[in-house]
């Protein structure tokens, strides 16, 4: 059996996020709900894991079966890539409102390129660690 919290930890160390944190700190239920949004999603990518990712308690938050070190590693960094949208997202809604050159002018744009760029490489490095599990196994 492998709980939830296994893999939150190893999501929590990959990111800063101080509203996640305060949401933590404030509620933590409410902080749970969210990452369990991150989870699922997360399992819906890691498509080709050995073991059933559907057998779980959302209840007693774990799996069924002990998951590898590896498969935890693989989920945890989907949850980045889940988590990273919404933080690209959030401003692509900013540079709608502002205007392209009023945009350029604050340097948003640049700002907004290296965001897309960063959430490029951690889907790649998800995908490049799920790809090593896939031939290990």
């Amino acid at each position: 059996m492998t709980p939830y919290e296994s893999i939150y930890d190893r999501f929590l160390s990959k990111i800063t996020d101080y509203e996640l944190k305060d949401l933590i700190v404030d509620s933590l239920e409410d902080a749970k709900n969210q990452l369990l949004k991150y989870l699922r999603s997360a399992i819906v990518d890691f498509y080709n894991c050995n073991n059933d990712l559907s057998l779980r308690d959302d209840t007693t938050e774990s799996f069924e079966t002990r998951l590898s070190d590896i498969e935890q590693e693989i989920l945890a960094n989907y949850m980045v890539t889940h988590w990273m949208k919404p933080q690209v997202l959030r401003l692509e809604n900013i540079r709608k409102g502002l205007g392209s050159k009023d945009f350029t002018v604050f340097s948003g744009a640049n700002h907004l390129k290296q965001l897309q760029e960063l959430k490029t490489q951690l889907e790649n490095d998800a995908s490049k660690l799920n790809l090593i599990y896939y031939y290990q196994a």
